[in-house]
């Protein structure tokens, strides 16, 4: 597809949705979701799910495509099967994701924060805390500045003073053109 020969892209879409082996569904959903085909991706996370009922990988990447795509009582399902087999890391992720795209800023936020401690760098979960903290009706516009400046507080933690960026002014010296 990145080469402009759609045809044979096609075709080895079409090769790969017919597929048995788990990876390669996972690989084939991976690469239709990065080139903007949502359904050929569910349908070949289906497939997988269905050939292997008990890959909590599938099920996870599954209910994480089915919340990207508004899919949101599909995506709580996949997520209630990730659940009955055992769990996953991704689960808390996929559940916030479905609440935040719901509305529900506050479980969402509530979530992030204990994703948030399991951060070594505040990154992506403490962005998305951050941002659900604008819209939650539970903080005050202060409260949630401090919230947000507590998350990324220890990104300043050993940056250059803010002085040593400064370069001495120009006066009185020559610039060289050319």
């Amino acid at each position: 597809l990145r080469l402009g020969e759609r045809e044979r892209a096609e075709q080895w879409l079409l090769q790969a949705s017919e597929s048995t082996v788990l990876e390669t569904l996972m690989r084939l959903a991976s690469v239709c979701l990065r080139y903007g085909f949502t359904t050929k991706a569910l349908e070949a996370l289906q497939r997988a799910t269905s050939l292997y009922p008990a890959s909590r990988t599938g099920w996870t990447q599954l209910a994480y495509t089915q919340a990207e795509c508004w899919q949101m009582d599909d995506a709580l399902a996949s997520a209630a099967k990730i659940e009955a087999l055992g769990g996953d890391d991704a689960l808390p992720a996929i559940k916030a994701l479905v609440a935040r795209r719901l509305g529900d800023v506050n479980t969402a936020m509530t979530i992030y924060g204990e994703l948030v401690q399991r951060e070594p760098i505040p990154g992506e979960y403490a962005s998305r805390m951050a941002q659900c903290s604008l819209y939650s009706d539970l903080l005050s516009p202060i409260e949630s500045l401090g919230l947000r400046q507590s998350l990324f507080m220890r990104l300043g933690e050993r940056a250059r003073p803010r002085a040593s960026f400064m370069r001495p002014p120009l006066e009185g010296r020559r610039i060289r053109l050319g």
